[in-house]
């Protein structure tokens, strides 16, 4: 049963959960393409291509780029078209630090940001799983939608918000999702970054508390001012708890140090619990 659990503000970095008692509609087939020139994609238009794409060139975007293998660009990409990623095993995008309008991803397998990717409108995860490593950054701009995300597409990663207000983090684990929204978050030009780790120890709880699971969370202001936010965290009820319990969240500066109660967030069930 997967259930969310809300609080009205946070100011500490790490969260825990606990529990007590061209052409239209154009295919391409290929193994490799490289652009060394200009390529126009008007709007209405769909490109499909199934293998690898290299851009050496300028490609002005307005329409939609489908793709099944790597993505390089090396030189120059714009407009306000969509790329997505629908290939049915790993992907790797490197795009040059240009930003992405519509990004989309539906095909299975990972698929791997390489260096900084800027999406500046719109994310959308239907199925596949985006893999953010510690070099790299998936930067999501001030008012850019994010729709999806599930337990076979998520962010497995640091994924980043720029500015104030709603953000939502779509963010998974080893296989498991563990979505967080930030309700309205408040500060001076805040970049905010959101990652969900699994504990290797018990966290320094009180002993009579028992932790949810072995998983924490961790915000980072990239830059700017992190004042606070109400917080949502989707966690899942295991199959065989079905007596009633209370969760709380808590919060630590480090994860290392101790872990305390936020206040405000309890949740209880009852027996029987309900889907």
């Amino acid at each position: 049963i997967h259930k969310m659990i809300k609080l009205q503000r946070i100011y500490s970095p790490l969260f825990i959960l606990i529990w007590s008692v061209v052409l239209s509609a154009h295919s391409v087939f290929a193994q490799s393409i490289t652009n060394q020139t200009n390529l126009f994609i008007p709007q209405g238009l769909e490109l499909h291509l199934d293998g690898d794409f290299v851009n050496e060139g300028f490609i002005q975007n307005n329409g939609s780029f489908f793709i099944t293998g790597n993505w390089n660009n090396t030189n120059v990409y714009q407009g306000t078209g969509s790329l997505t990623l629908n290939g049915g095993q790993d992907q790797s995008v490197f795009n040059n630090k240009n930003a992405v309008y519509d990004f989309r991803i539906d095909g299975a397998g990972m698929k791997y940001i390489t260096d900084l990717l800027p999406v500046s409108s719109r994310l959308e995860l239907t199925l596949g799983i985006v893999s953010i490593s510690d070099r790299d950054t998936l930067r999501l701009s001030n008012g850019a939608s994010i729709m999806g995300g599930s337990t076979v597409s998520y962010v497995e990663g640091a994924l980043t918000h720029d500015g104030p207000g709603y953000k939502f983090f779509p963010i998974g684990k080893n296989g498991s999702y563990y979505p967080v929204e930030l309700l309205n978050i408040t500060g001076i030009q805040p970049v905010t970054e959101m990652e969900v780790f699994e504990l290797s120890a018990r966290p320094n709880v009180p002993p009579t508390i028992t932790p949810y699971s072995k998983t924490y969370w961790q915000r980072k202001t990239i830059s700017g001012t992190f004042t606070s936010s109400p917080l949502s965290i989707g966690y899942t009820i295991p199959q065989y708890y079905n007596y009633r319990h209370l969760i709380d969240i808590l919060e630590s500066t480090s994860v290392d140090g101790d872990f305390s109660v936020i206040g405000n967030t309890r949740v209880e069930y009852n027996d029987p619990i309900s889907s």
